[in-house]
């Protein structure tokens, strides 16, 4: 019973503290526009997203990828990287903001299947196109999956990477978790609220190549800086209430039999340190029609914002949409959530 106590608590404390900042920070390929907003959720949650489009094309003609940014990166994060790439391919991109994390407010309640019905109203109320492929990474992906077995008619194909099997995504939260403070309620949220900024520099240290942090890599740099950036402008990262909210819905059953029709591929990046225990082919037995597993031997965690992983993502995407065969926007019927 602590858990949703300490979350309400958490939505007080690091409730962003200042609004979005009024542009959104990317590397769009010339002629590209973007518009972003926010969207009130239930449970009192708030989601930041941007739709972003290529030169003088109509959102009807193209297949759309939304993408999430991973905590404690923000939508800004999406922006510096894969969202121009995936523009410059001749995408249409939608990108949101889990509640909780940069600029999006946490609700009072934030579970697996909470946050696969976020994916879903993205999709139905700023994406509003019938093909769309879902490009997510870590605990978003396992959402995403969620999503994706519950409301075939909106989702077409998807593409997961750094997503566990959700037997092991408890195990990897437990191991990040070294200190076991971030999965005990109140805890974990003070802990955060204090150290934030600290816990965030640490994560992304821990989740990139071994190498790329030892050579002080730029990327190194360009996430650490995004990050402080976003907490000088009055950023949330309540990881602790995630986790918890994760957990806990986990314990409910949330991901039980889990299973994926659509076409998918799935990424691991192989240097990720953080995932050194997560027997990482697990998850594919989830997908019922995989097209390919790829393991990334120099990517680390951040598969959509490392250079090579973001080539891949792209690549990803195209290998789902060609299993379609066909270039109409229809798709199946169905949906609980």
């Amino acid at each position: 019973m602590l858990t949703p106590l300490a979350m309400r608590l958490d939505r007080v404390v690091q409730w962003p503290t200042s609004a979005p900042p009024p542009t959104w920070t990317a590397r769009l390929p010339p002629g590209a526009s973007a518009r972003q907003g926010v969207l009130e959720c239930a449970h009192g949650a708030t989601v930041r997203y941007v739709v972003a489009e290529p030169r003088q094309a109509a959102a009807a003609d193209l297949v759309t990828v939304v993408l999430s940014s991973d905590p404690p990166c923000t939508l800004d994060h999406v922006g510096l990287g894969l969202a121009g790439d995936l523009l410059a391919a001749g995408y249409r991109v939608v990108a949101f903001e889990a509640p909780g994390n940069g600029f999006s407010r946490l609700g009072t309640t934030f579970t697996l299947r909470d946050c696969a019905l976020i994916v879903v109203d993205v999709i139905e109320r700023v994406a509003r196109t019938p093909r769309v492929v879902l490009a997510l990474t870590c605990l978003l992906g396992l959402a995403g999956m969620l999503a994706s077995r519950e409301r075939p008619d909106l989702i077409r194909g998807v593409v997961v990477a750094q997503a566990p099997r959700p037997s092991d995504a408890m195990a990897w939260m437990r191991r990040v978790d070294a200190s076991g403070a971030l999965l005990v309620p109140v805890i974990g949220q003070a802990l955060m609220a204090i150290k934030k900024r600290d816990v965030a520099r640490a994560w992304v240290r821990a989740a990139l190549p071994r190498d790329a942090v030892l050579a002080a890599s730029p990327l190194v740099h360009e996430l650490t800086s995004a990050c402080d950036a976003a907490f000088d402008s009055g950023a949330c990262f309540c990881l602790a209430s995630l986790f918890q909210g994760i957990a806990r819905g986990l314990d409910a059953g949330d991901a039980d039999a889990l299973t994926v029709d659509q076409p998918a591929v799935v990424l691991w990046g192989a240097a990720d340190r953080t995932h050194r225990g997560t027997d990482k082919r697990a998850v594919t037995s989830l997908f019922r029609d995989l097209r390919e597993y790829v393991a990334l031997q120099a990517v680390g965690h951040f598969v959509d914002l490392e250079p090579a992983g973001r080539a891949e993502m792209v690549r990803a995407v195209g290998v789902v949409v060609s299993a379609w065969g066909d270039a109409s926007p229809t798709a199946p019927t169905g949906g609980k959530l």
